[in-house]
C-alpha cells in the first residue's frame, strides 16, 4: 500500500465520507446495510490501496443505493489511480465499470480479456428462411444460445467481425431471405456461455449413463453365458 501521512489520510477519509454520505456521529451498529457497506469501503479505501478486492459489493441493494455507491467508488478510484477487482453476478454493473472482464467456469478461466474486445468479437445472428427448412441444418459447434422458430434461426457467435460472420452464414444458408448481425451485451454473452456449459454437462452425463447401461447389459450377457456353460458342464 502507498504510505499516507496523517494529514493526507484525514483528507481522504473526509472526502470519502462525503462521497458515501456517511454521518460521522452515527455508530456502526446503527447504520443501514447500505451505509455499513459504504463504511467498509471507506475503511478499505482510506489506506489508499493499489488493489481493492470486492466480493458482491452491491448484492441486495436498491438500484439507487447501488448507483450512489458505484459513483463514489469510481470517483475515488479515478482520483487515486486504484485498481478494483470486483467479483459479482450482477453483469449489468460489471459491464458499466469493468475495463477487463473474466468468466470462471467450474473453477477454470473461460474468458479473460478487455470488455471492449468482448463487445467487438461477439455477435447475434438472425437467419430468416423463406420456408420452414431450418430443421434440416444442424447447429454449428461454435454457436451459442441457439434458438429456432418455424422460419428463424437465432444464435450468438464468438471470434468474428460483422462482415466475416455474415459472409460465412450466407454461404451456409444461401437461400436465406434475410440475415441480420447485431451486437451482444455482456449479459447476453454470459447467459449464452452458461447455457452452453449446462448443455455440455448434460451431454456428458447422458454419455456416462449410456456407457454404464451398455456395460451393465454386456455384463448381464456374460453372466448368462457363464451360467449356460456351467449348466452344460454339470449336465
Amino acid at each position: 500500500m502507498k504510505s499516507t501521512s496523517p494529514r493526507r489520510g484525514d483528507q481522504i477519509i473526509r472526502q470519502l465520507r462525503e462521497r458515501f454520505a456517511l454521518d460521522r456521529r452515527q455508530r456502526l451498529c446503527t447504520l443501514s446495510r447500505a451505509d455499513r457497506i459504504a463504511a467498509q469501503m471507506l475503511c478499505a479505501l482510506a489506506t489508499r490501496p493499489k488493489l481493492l478486492l470486492l466480493d458482491e459489493p452491491f448484492a441486495g441493494l436498491d438500484p439507487s443505493v447501488t448507483e450512489d455507491l458505484l459513483g463514489a467508488l469510481l470517483a475515488s478510484a479515478a482520483d487515486e489511480g486504484w485498481t478494483a477487482l470486483v467479483a459479482s453476478q450482477d453483469i449489468d454493473v460489471i459491464e458499466r465499470i469493468a475495463d477487463w472482464v473474466g468468466v470462471l467456469e467450474h473453477g477454470q478461466v473461460r474468458v479473460a480479456e478487455p470488455t471492449e474486445q468482448v463487445h467487438m468479437r461477439c455477435r447475434r445472428l438472425n437467419v430468416l428462411a423463406p420456408e420452414p427448412l431450418l430443421d434440416a441444418y444442424p447447429a454449428d459447434g461454435r454457436w451459442l444460445s441457439v434458438e429456432r422458430t418455424r422460419r428463424q434461426l437465432t444464435f450468438i457467435t464468438e471470434d468474428a467481425s460483422d462482415e466475416a460472420v455474415a459472409a460465412e452464414v450466407q454461404a451456409r444458408f444461401p437461400w436465406a431471405e434475410r440475415i441480420t448481425v447485431e451486437p451482444v451485451s455482456l449479459r447476453e454473452y454470459f447467459v449464452a456461455l452458461a447455457r452452453a456449459s449446462r448443455a455440455e454437462r448434460v451431454a456428458e452425463i447422458r454419455a456416462a449413463e449410456a456407457k454404464a447401461e451398455a456395460e451393465a447389459a454386456r455384463g448381464g450377457w456374460l453372466r448368462r453365458l457363464l451360467r449356460g456353460r456351467r449348466a452344460r458342464d454339470g449336465g
